[in-house]
């Protein structure tokens, strides 16, 4: 089950998405260094700019940092002769992250985000396969953005 978040009419500036981004980011960096920064195990062959510390240790310690060069979806635009609503570029392709938990009306979710650049091509393909299933099905085009704790349903933007 798909979960589709509207945006207002005439609400679709992205610099929003990169402030609100921003001030998220920064309320959990707040966060994290009263109770320590988020940890996973640590891949070799899957490094990012997010780790923090000496990567000798089984578990990295991690949080988001913006991406240079920024990325976006224009090749998906281009690859399924689409516009995409033009919050998804900003959502994706400013900062590298592991999937940051919040609340979407009272239920947990993870905000998909990429953790290195390798993942940022693994999302597009994604992206790609969710938008061409959606034409399949003659569903409306959205775009996901988190998922849940009840892996049949995402959260996703209206596109």
């Amino acid at each position: 089950m798909e979960k589709a978040l509207a945006r207002p009419e005439g609400d679709t500036m992205p610099d929003s998405i990169q402030r609100s981004l921003e001030q998220l980011f920064s309320r959990f960096e707040i966060c994290w260094k009263n109770s320590g920064y988020p940890s996973q195990e640590y891949d070799p062959q899957w490094p990012s700019p997010c780790q923090i510390g000496d990567h000798n240790n089984p578990l990295i310690e991690w949080h988001p940092v913006p991406q240079h060069p920024t990325q976006d979806f224009h090749n998906i635009e281009s690859a399924l002769e689409i516009r995409l609503h033009p919050d998804i570029h900003p959502f994706y392709g400013l900062f590298f992250s592991d999937p940051l938990p919040a609340l979407f009306k009272g239920h947990k979710i993870d905000l998909i985000q990429a953790w290195n650049s390798d993942d940022f091509k693994r999302l597009q393909q994604n992206m790609i396969q969710h938008v061409l299933m959606q034409r399949q099905l003659k569903q409306p085009t959205t775009l996901f953005i988190a998922t849940t704790e009840d892996e049949m349903e995402i959260i996703s933007l209206v596109n």
